[in-house]
């Protein structure tokens, strides 16, 4: 028996392809912290949205994306992001990304971050370390498989943890992993 380490092939996206002016707009002179999965349950986006709503009740200008697309169980989440406040100020969806403009979101994002309870792999995890994109995944084995000490990680219990982890590397410009 043998194993090899999963990868991404984005960087072969056309990079003529035209990335929309949305994109662009969303990644332009903000703190952008990025999700990139499908949008299901055990993929935690509640959990993302009430750590970052505690950010932005204390003032923070820090922006947050989901980047997927929606599947199945999400008909609340979804309605709870269509109905925000702070969409398309602070609070951005897309579901229908081209490999072009994912691979823009990633190098223009300030953190990757990744609340999942249960996880498979984590391939956005491996894409935003390609390409240097710092990232904060929740403490589930499988992730400090993938990102070691160069990761950060946040207990899944308290939105609070992702939300101090975001408050220290916004106030100190040093990512927060223990590397």
């Amino acid at each position: 028996f043998d194993f090899f380490h999963l990868g991404s092939d984005l960087d072969q996206a056309d990079p003529r392809t035209v990335v929309r002016q949305e994109v662009r707009h969303m990644c332009r002179d903000r703190s952008l912290y990025l999700m990139v999965s499908t949008i299901e349950p055990r993929k935690n986006h509640a959990y993302l949205l009430d750590a970052f709503e505690r950010l932005w009740a204390e003032g923070s200008e820090v922006a947050l994306c989901f980047v997927g697309k929606v599947g199945w169980k999400t008909e609340q989440l979804v309605a709870r992001v269509r109905e925000h406040p702070r969409l398309n100020r602070q609070l951005f969806m897309f579901n229908d990304l081209s490999d072009r403009e994912l691979e823009y979101c990633y190098t223009h994002a300030r953190s990757l971050v990744f609340p999942s309870y249960v996880e498979g792999f984590g391939l956005p995890l491996v894409e935003a370390m390609q390409r240097g994109l710092p990232a904060m995944a929740s403490d589930i084995p499988v992730f400090r498989e993938i990102g070691g000490e160069v990761m950060a990680y946040f207990g899944l219990a308290e939105p609070e943890s992702l939300a101090r982890l975001v408050r220290q590397f916004e106030a100190t410009g040093q990512f927060p992993a223990k590397a």
